[in-house]
């Protein structure tokens, strides 16, 4: 079958009932076992008890291998104690659990599996992390970070920047974050060479004018890899290419490539609405988030809840639609994004009251 070690995969086996035991909590099974041994809490916080039957015991030495990847996806902050976040933790750490993004619509915290691109438990996850072939960020060693960094500075990519810090955390997230966005950019790649052969004939052209009576948002997130910021930015536009609004923003660590790019579709979702625009179609350079979008699934991590809260922002009539075009038709946008990242604060302009470099930059963008 290819397994190296039945035992592990024993476990692993096991570790799935646990997770649907944490999924299905109204199964029969779930009630039967939380009647016995967890009445006041949930599986993961159960003890082994007195007398403790044949699955049960199973099923308990299984929870260690399921709790490696366990994890709580912030939903909508409701029970999310503030003060109790800042006296558990330090300062640092407490400051960027609250800069979570949290969704706007009504969303549950949940747990997810960290090992899976939409937060679901697998026998196979499960079986390569008792192989050791998944690794912890919180458990870093030096010989794993080093062979990460060897392997990223090896990579045939634009000219790389080294940063200087003397944190192993910061660097494991960073090296995290890096692996994450090469995963991103290598599906994203596969994906456009299909794009562009299909449509290489419409899309040599920079920015395209919606139909008449209506607008397009152009959004996009960007990143400065030397002081380790993020930023969103996102530019809206009439039929005739007059500039309406632009906006811009910090935004905390994203958890992806993808994560960042549904946020800067949130956000401008989110002003449209505010400031009444109707008929509006946005625009982003990211086929992985329009595909979180556009995709009816089940995905249990950040990426998922974020396009979730994106759907029930779309649900109103006043967005016609989330596609992709590639980087060429949103490029002011991209540009906006960069310039937001050395902006002070957050800023959104319109009603005419845009800077000049800005203007030009759509006028070219028109030409």
């Amino acid at each position: 079958m290819g397994f190296r070690r039945m035992e592990d995969f024993n476990w692993a086996l096991l570790a799935k009932q646990v997770w649907r035991l944490i999924r299905f909590p109204d199964s029969l099974a779930c009630r039967l076992l939380k009647g016995r041994y967890f009445k006041h809490g949930d599986v993961m916080e159960a003890g082994l008890g007195s007398n403790p039957s044949y699955i049960w015991r199973s099923i308990f030495w299984s929870k260690g291998l399921l709790g490696r990847g366990l994890f709580w996806r912030v939903g909508d902050g409701r029970i999310l104690d503030v003060d109790l976040v800042s006296n558990t933790f330090n300062p640092w750490i407490a400051g960027e659990i609250l800069k979570i993004p949290l969704p706007s619509s009504l969303c549950f915290e949940t747990r997810f599996w960290l090992f899976d691109e939409k937060g679901k438990y697998s026998v196979r996850n499960g079986y390569r992390l008792q192989q050791g072939l998944f690794a912890q960020p919180e458990h870093q060693s030096v010989h794993m970070l080093q062979s990460w960094w060897t392997f990223l500075w090896g990579l045939s990519l634009p000219p790389k920047n080294l940063i200087h810090d003397d944190s192993r955390t910061r660097m494991a997230g960073d090296v995290s974050w890096s692996l994450s966005f090469l995963t991103d950019f290598q599906k994203t790649k596969a994906i456009d060479q299909h794009a562009v052969s299909a449509h290489s004939v419409r899309d040599d052209r920079r920015w395209r004018a919606p139909d008449a009576g209506t607008f397009k948002l152009n959004v996009d997130a960007c990143v400065n890899d030397n002081s380790n910021q993020y930023s969103i930015a996102g530019v809206l536009r009439d039929c005739q290419g007059r500039l309406l609004l632009a906006f811009g923003k910090h935004i905390s660590q994203p958890l992806s490539v993808a994560h960042g790019e549904l946020l800067a579709i949130r956000e401008g979702v989110k002003l449209v609405y505010e400031k009444n625009f109707r008929d509006v179609l946005v625009v982003s350079d990211s086929v992985l988030a329009v595909q979180a979008v556009n995709a009816v699934q089940d995905d249990l991590g950040y990426v998922g809840a974020c396009a979730s809260d994106i759907n029930v922002l779309v649900q109103a009539p006043f967005i016609s639609g989330i596609v992709y075009e590639p980087r060429l038709s949103n490029i002011v946008a991209h540009n906006l994004a960069k310039f937001s990242l050395s902006s002070p604060s957050s800023f959104v302009w319109l009603n005419g009251d845009f800077p000049h470099w800005l203007v030009e930059f759509v006028m070219n963008d028109l030409s």
